[in-house]
């Protein structure tokens, strides 16, 4: 949906689409097998956007998450398979992804940093390395704070098929140069104060499978920390 409530038609243009596990492969066209080494200073989303970059330049729009390995030097490899899907293949594969559903990131280190944030009426205090999950329950809406009084506040509202969304207010995991502001974000997210930023949804769904290895910090429904 748009800013106004209607309908847009979905476009994969400049996408590079995370392939849903339910999704039918067997019509993408495989392009090469990327492995890419960290460099010192670099997390996971500067690998991703290493390999998407890499990737349109020869023509694949869309990647399969082979493996993830950090090593003793702290140094991390990520393998993606990129494929070219034509656009009635990548919609096929959108309605297979996560729907009504709030994912939030702080870093994808684990180190002894918490990041604190508030869920509803409860206060949640998430490791580095962690994610939060929460489903938004058909009629209802999830509210998020971050920073307290002169933080930031959002609302995101349930709608019918709403894509899942991604969340960081510490800019992790967000485009380089990009930083958009949840402004955009379309009907029923809103903020009261300050800024919180949208990290790519092929992206998310690619660092949930990799954080997955240290649990989520709450599991569906629920708000207390493992």
């Amino acid at each position: 949906m748009n800013l106004f409530g209607q309908k847009s038609k979905e476009t994969f243009k400049d996408k590079f689409v995370f392939i849903q596990k339910s999704t039918d492969t067997s019509r993408l066209v495989f392009k090469r097998t990327f492995r890419c080494v960290s460099k010192k200073g670099d997390d996971l989303p500067s690998l991703f956007y290493s390999i998407k970059k890499t990737s349109e330049n020869i023509g694949a729009n869309c990647f399969n998450f082979r493996s993830y390995a950090p090593d003793s030097s702290k140094a991390m490899t990520l393998t993606l398979d990129v494929y070219f899907g034509n656009d009635s293949i990548l919609k096929a594969n959108d309605d297979n992804s996560i729907k009504n559903t709030v994912f939030i990131f702080g870093s994808d280190k684990i180190s002894k940093e918490i990041f604190s944030f508030k869920v509803g009426k409860k206060n949640i205090d998430m490791p580095s390395g962690k994610y939060f999950k929460s489903i938004i329950n058909e009629g209802s809406e999830v509210k998020v704070n971050f920073g307290g009084f002169l933080g930031t506040t959002v609302f995101i509202k349930w709608y019918k098929n709403r894509h899942a969304q991604y969340l960081t207010s510490t800019g992790f995991g967000v485009a380089p140069a990009l930083y958009p502001s949840a402004n955009g974000l379309g009907v029923g997210f809103t903020i009261n104060t300050g800024r919180v930023s949208y990290i790519d949804p092929d992206l998310g769904q690619l660092l949930i499978i990799v954080l997955k290895e240290h649990q989520e910090v709450a599991a569906t429904n629920s708000v207390q920390p493992k």
